[in-house]
């Protein structure tokens, strides 16, 4: 069992063995001078993704995704009695008091030190009952609970994010709770909660298959043009490893990105595609964290 454990966390340092294994020989077999071209389209084509994943998925967001993520979100808030779902929640979190709607909607509806005015209000009712650091907390994600619940059954979940708002950005988001515009509601949300996450998402998808289109190109050239191209001894042959890093490079970064991808559509909660198994293997999440984290998105 504890063989097959590691066998199974391990299989994406098997992989990037395997992968480095094969491209080196074909590379080595190949000769630099063959596979020169090679090196200039792994750069080439993740320059261009990279310049070009941005501009592409926020024109495709804005006009496919944008305007149906709205009316989404629109259809699901219409009906929302945000203050009597806040009391449900309030009062879910163990306190030995019991919320009134009226009044945390009055709270609610002044858009002004909505978190000081609610937990002063619990406070009348209770003394101590937490403290105002724990309270604003709680108070700040039992809002976005609410948000998420009210709209996840139309919006996939690895699209919604939990940004960190001011204190007064946080107000003004509780008080367009009570907007008559539910529309202009919806806008709101979606261009807070929903628009960076989604574009990102689409980015990462343009990454990879602009990545690899501009890449099956160049093999394609360098394949129709290899042949007119001498060899010049086993030198050639020894230095082709110089392009066979450098498409092993190229595989990573579009490993990497395709797992994140993976990892996303499956709200981290896949089998093989979720953070705790690449935590755990030896190699594959050094090249993860460092192409995820501070390069490539």
């Amino acid at each position: 069992m504890i063989f097959l454990e590691d066998l199974f966390y391990n299989f994406y340092d098997l992989l990037l063995i395997a992968v480095t294994a094969v491209i080196i020989y074909i590379s080595v077999r190949k000769g630099i001078s063959k596979s020169f071209m090679l090196i200039i389209g792994c750069v080439l084509s993740i320059f261009t993704a990279f310049k070009s994943g941005t501009v592409m998925a926020d024109f495709l967001y804005s006009k496919i995704f944008q305007e149906k993520n709205i009316q989404h979100i629109h259809e699901n808030i219409s009906e929302m009695d945000f203050s009597r779902q806040y009391k449900a929640y309030i009062d879910s979190l163990g306190y030995s008091f019991t919320a009134d709607a009226e009044k945390l909607e009055e709270i609610f509806k002044s858009g002004e030190d909505i978190t000081e005015k609610t937990f002063q209000y619990f406070s009348s009712i209770q003394k101590n009952f937490d403290s105002e650091e724990n309270f604003s907390q709680k108070f700040r994600t039992g809002y976005k609970q609410i948000l998420f619940d009210s709209i996840k059954s139309d919006i996939p979940s690895f699209v919604i994010e939990s940004p960190e708002f001011s204190k007064n950005e946080f107000d003004e988001s509780i008080k367009m709770m009570y907007n008559d515009d539910t529309m202009l509601n919806a806008v709101y949300i979606e261009e807070h909660f929903t628009r960076k996450p989604a574009v990102s998402f689409i980015e990462k998808i343009l990454f990879v298959l602009t990545a690899m289109a501009v890449m099956l190109l160049i093999t394609a050239i360098n394949d129709r043009i290899s042949g007119f191209i001498p060899s010049f001894g086993i030198a050639d042959h020894i230095l082709g490893i110089v392009s066979g890093i450098a498409e092993t490079a190229f595989s990573f970064i579009i490993i990497s990105v395709a797992v994140k991808i993976l990892i996303d559509a499956g709200n981290n909660e896949m089998i093989l595609f979720n953070t705790d198994t690449i935590e755990k293997t030896g190699i594959f999440r050094h090249i993860y964290n460092i192409i995820i984290k501070n390069t490539v998105v």
